[in-house]
């Protein structure tokens, strides 16, 4: 009923997407085709020192009746691998630079993703709302209300979401790839793995075809349990921005147990065209260009569907408990917006 909203939407979408991947090609190409940088990453490959032992007195008093201390000495020798690198100040300047721009880059990703994901879900819900109410809203009209509803009410949400997933992605990068010893491989890794949560992208690097299979395995059925988990969270948030994180979290677990069935399907139909083995299929038949594209505005489709899904939840509750949850409930979440 409103293309050109979701065309628009579907156009931020894969904007930020299509940025965030033109940055990870950019900056791995200037590491794999920098010689200083991966002399620099070459250097600070830790190598274990001269070991040295430390030795202390433990003194321990027993007394008895009073009458006599006994002293005992033990010397208790302890091992410590010191692993240290050297640097010249000029490395040392190099690196500072080097993590200084990345973190800051970073940065400006996470509060592009922030503003961008609340300013969708909010003009997604204003829309929606609208068209299920029969009331007309401008292109303009939703654009403004919902997002200025949306960096309200969802940036913590946001948040919390990413913090989330980066969390189990960077978990599960250690799990993998914590004892690989070629630093420059394990940057690449490390940019890649940073970079997940915010778009589809595989963290693949030549010679270790096993380890991030094994990750990529995992990391799909632990996103997707993760994913599933906040499926209805946004659109809770939605409606009352006054519950905390854990609040949010929980509300919507219970109603996605309502209809468990369906949610599980439509979460199975998303996590599998949204991943990485659609993304793959959809690159060799268009490219990668037709792949984001296709991907963005699948993105888009299951919060809708994830939207109506809520609201289906919420009228059977309602039924259950003798209620009504129809035109006037949802007249009253947009009138109540601000």
């Amino acid at each position: 009923a409103h293309p050109f909203t979701f065309i628009f939407l579907s156009f931020l979408l894969l904007s930020f997407r299509s940025l965030v991947e033109s940055g990870s090609f950019l900056l791995n190409s200037f590491i794999d085709r920098d010689p200083s940088f991966k002399s620099l990453l070459s250097r600070l490959d830790l190598h274990p020192s001269h070991p040295h032992a430390l030795k202390f007195k433990t003194i321990s008093f027993d007394y008895e009746n009073n009458e006599r201390d006994q002293q005992e000495e033990k010397i208790v020798d302890f091992q410590f691998v010191y692993k240290g690198f050297e640097l010249g100040r000029r490395d040392a300047a190099v690196l500072f630079l080097i993590v200084s721009f990345l973190s800051a880059a970073y940065g400006w990703v996470i509060l592009g993703f922030t503003a961008i994901y609340s300013l969708i879900f909010g003009v997604l819900f204003v829309t929606i709302v609208n068209d299920l109410i029969g009331r007309f809203v401008s292109f303009f009209g939703a654009f403004w209300d919902g997002s200025k509803m949306g960096l309200k009410r969802l940036t913590g949400f946001v948040l919390i979401k990413w913090a989330v997933r980066d969390a189990v992605t960077q978990l599960l990068g250690l799990w993998y790839f914590g004892e690989i010893e070629d630093h420059y491989s394990f940057f690449k890794l490390f940019v890649r793995l940073k970079l997940m949560p915010f778009s589809v992208m595989s963290p693949w690097i030549r010679g270790y075809e096993k380890e991030i299979s094994g990750f990529l395995f995992t990391w799909f059925l632990v996103d997707t349990l993760v994913s599933f988990a906040f499926s209805l969270a946004a659109w809770v948030a939605v409606v009352d921005s006054r519950r905390t994180g854990r609040e949010i979290i929980k509300e919507g677990c219970y109603l996605m147990s309502t209809l468990l069935n369906q949610g599980i399907q439509i979460q199975c139909y998303e996590a599998i065209l949204g991943g990485s083995l659609a993304r793959l299929i959809l690159t060799r038949i268009g490219g990668e260009f037709f792949a984001t594209v296709i991907q963005a505005a699948l993105e888009l489709y299951f919060m809708v569907a994830w939207l109506i899904f809520y609201f289906v939840v919420k009228s059977r509750e309602a039924n259950t408990e003798g209620r009504r949850y129809g035109r006037r409930e949802l007249e009253a979440l947009i009138d109540g917006l601000g």
